[in-house]
């Protein structure tokens, strides 16, 4: 087992081509902001790749719908392709809550503020979430997808962890809350 904070195996690869990994490696997989940098296509084929790499459970943290963004420090893969929102991963079977407070406040001043105010509401709408956690359960597992009582909140901040082992009987997911000083 290698010591916290180092991997025990890194890929620097084309995310897109997942077929190196043979089917139901892993307990969990999980991808934050990286399927809004692909086309609709190529995200809807890395879903696809990513449930069949997983044996119990696919999360997904993405911004809700399309949130433009361009080449960052020259640097055209920070470029957003696409836009997600919660009805697609509903039609492919995630179960899906809002996060990270409301996306019609902006993200500094008083905006900020309501976000982190907005976050207990958002859980259970999040079509007015800035950002949604889809999540999936493979089928035959006895893990759930994740409900929006699953999600924590904090007005310093909140974020999602998941435990993961390659050869457990069931992950577990934890809330980690951050603190702002």
């Amino acid at each position: 087992m290698p010591p916290i904070g180092q991997y025990a195996n890194v890929f620097e690869r084309d995310a897109r081509d997942l077929s190196f990994i043979p089917d139901k490696s892993y307990d969990a997989v999980f991808c934050a902001h990286l399927i809004e940098h692909m086309s609709k296509m190529d995200g809807l084929l890395f879903l696809r790749e990513m449930e069949r790499i997983a044996r119990m459970i696919v999360v997904v943290e993405t911004p809700n719908g399309y949130l433009p963004q361009g080449a960052a420090d020259g640097n055209e893969f920070q470029r957003h392709l696409s836009g997600w929102e919660p009805y697609e991963f509903e039609m492919l079977g995630y179960s899906v809550v809002g996060i990270f407070g409301c996306k019609y406040f902006k993200y500094s001043g008083l905006g900020r503020l309501f976000r982190h105010l907005t976050d207990g509401m958002i859980r259970h709408r999040p079509s007015s979430a800035s950002t949604l956690l889809a999540s999936k359960r493979m089928t035959g597992t006895k893990h759930p997808s994740l409900k929006a009582s699953d999600v924590p909140t904090s007005i310093g901040g909140s974020g999602f962890s998941l435990k993961l082992s390659r050869h457990s009987a069931e992950p577990s997911a934890e809330a980690v809350t951050d603190t702002v000083p």
